[in-house]
């Protein structure tokens, strides 16, 4: 017999299932039985004991009596796990990586000089030190997103590591101007993949929230850049020379490559190549930490990754107007971002004189990001993605415009922060954009080429502001101005809204 108190504690009932329903009392041989509720859901009651429990089924057909476990999406299944203990781990762990980005191009604002001084080298060679890095990356982001999709974003992490760590560490030693140039151009090809550790955190971020978290993520960044400087105004205090500012510059990434063995695969890659246990595994260990369970039922599968090449699908008729897009907002940011980065030592070290006051210049316009990251975060999910794109952009144009006409260095030194504060949060927002656009089967050959696209901006930055500055100093800012606002321009004309949305396995 079924108590009335079982079935009502399994929720309301319009009619119950139960085969051949002559006998006053079921067979025992009928193990379980279907409910049918008011709402036309189904689930299955099991006897365990002295007490009856509900499993939802998903019904194969009307009145077919064969049933399958509910099945839910990937993301469902993050967001019933939600954020906790283990992405504040994975945060830390792809976050140190991110640091160590950000020190290596800091890096570029002191060793240029630096070399200048001893080695006497020309504007052109100064601006081919700090190009061969960004051309170095170009390949490396490149290849990198590509790595990612084909043998996973764990092992490509590990990889960006190492590669990063010993051409980073190799260049302290580096005998002439030639090999210095070659070594940086391998340390770039390194840090160029330093985005899959982003795409792998992003793709363990339940949706709500996702926007803020990620935007957060990316005061690694800004921790990086603040302590490049701190570093290297330190070395400076102690008379030691460049070679010492490489060398420790290159241990985070060292000290990365001994906590690779804690970094997870992405379950959403998983998925993809069809190893779903791997994957399940992987979700059930973020449940643990987090101390919550998935769901009941089963993980639905995505569709078999598509036979056509990644590279072709991002281009194609579905994907090629957005990626156009999103790869003239990746060369604009990117390329006004290191340029007004690069541009601050050379622009104020006429005005403020001495190389202590130029280092804590740099000093302050790095701190500067800290309370961009802050607002971004909160507001990124709130103004949307584009929005804040464009609005961001246009302040930066408009600091950058301003500078040459503001009389006094203090206020020069102001609106140089408010453009690095404006443009670092377009960075972010721009960083949380393009993961959440494409699906998962293509979103690391997408980051890749759209990062490319950012390190061939990067790249020219700097011919931008060593040559340029050679006619008047407030040309590389006219220059950097127009770029970042037709970002801005360009982004208004995206159609594509991703706050709030689920993230696509397809």
């Amino acid at each position: 017999m079924i108590e009335l108190d079982e079935l009502e504690a399994a929720g309301d009932c319009g009619h119950v299932d139960i085969g051949d329903s002559a006998s006053p009392s079921p067979p025992p041989a009928v193990p379980s039985l279907l409910v049918t509720f008011s709402d036309g859901s189904r689930a299955k009651l099991e006897r365990m004991g002295q007490k009856t429990k509900a499993v939802p089924l998903e019904t194969l057909g009307d009145g077919d009596e064969d049933a399958k476990p509910v099945q839910y999406s990937l993301q469902e299944a993050i967001d019933t796990l939600g954020f906790g203990r283990y992405q504040i781990m994975l945060m830390i762990l792809c976050g140190w990586v991110y640091m160590a980005d950000g020190m290596e191009m800091l890096l570029l604002s002191f060793l240029i000089p630096a070399i200048e001084e001893e080695w006497g080298v020309s504007a052109f060679q100064k601006a081919l030190l700090g190009s061969v890095v960004f051309i170095g990356m170009t390949f490396g982001a490149s290849l990198g997103g590509s790595l990612a999709d084909h043998i996973g974003r764990r092992r490509t992490y590990g990889l960006v590591a190492l590669l990063t760590f010993a051409f980073g560490l190799a260049s302290a030693f580096a005998p002439s101007y030639v090999w210095l140039l070659i070594l940086r151009g391998l340390t770039g090809f390194g840090v160029g993949g330093a985005h899959v550790a982003f795409a792998l955190m992003a793709e363990f971020l339940p949706t709500d929230g996702r926007g803020m978290y990620m935007v957060l993520f990316e005061i690694w960044w800004t921790v990086g850049t603040v302590a490049e400087a701190a570093l290297a105004f330190a070395l400076h205090e102690l008379s030691l020379d460049w070679r010492w500012l490489l060398a420790l510059t290159a241990i985070p990434c060292g000290v990365t490559i001994l906590f690779y063995p804690l970094v997870p695969e992405s379950p959403r890659y998983l998925m993809v190549i069809e190893h779903s246990d791997e994957a399940v595994k992987v979700l059930r260990t973020v449940g643990a930490w987090n101390r919550k369970e998935l769901p009941p039922g089963e993980i639905k599968k995505p569709p078999p990754p598509s036979s056509a090449n990644k590279v072709k699908r991002i281009f194609s008729r579905q994907w090629g107007g957005i990626t156009l897009a999103f790869l003239w907002l990746w060369f604009c940011i990117s390329g006004c971002y290191y340029g007004v980065v690069l541009l601050t030592p050379e622009y104020f070290e006429a005005s403020i004189g001495g190389d202590r006051a130029l280092y804590l210049t740099v000093l302050i316009t790095s701190l500067a990001e800290l309370p961009a990251y802050i607002l971004v975060a909160f507001g990124v999910d709130r103004l949307g993605r584009r929005k804040s794109i464009t609005l961001l952009g246009f302040t930066c144009a408009a600091s950058l415009l301003l500078m040459p006409v503001i009389p006094t260095v203090a206020l020069k030194t102001v609106l140089a922060a408010l453009a690095r504060m404006a443009i670092a949060g377009s960075f972010a927002v721009i960083y949380v954009y393009t993961p959440e656009v494409y699906p998962t089967g293509i979103r690391g050959t997408g980051m890749g080429i759209c990062v490319a696209a950012a390190r061939i901006g990067s790249t020219l930055s700097p011919f931008v502001v060593e040559l340029l500055i050679e006619i008047r100093d407030y040309v590389p800012l006219l220059v950097f101005a127009a770029v970042v606002a037709s970002s801005g321009c360009v982004a208004m004309l995206i159609k594509t809204e991703t706050a709030s949305a689920p993230m696509s396995d397809e």
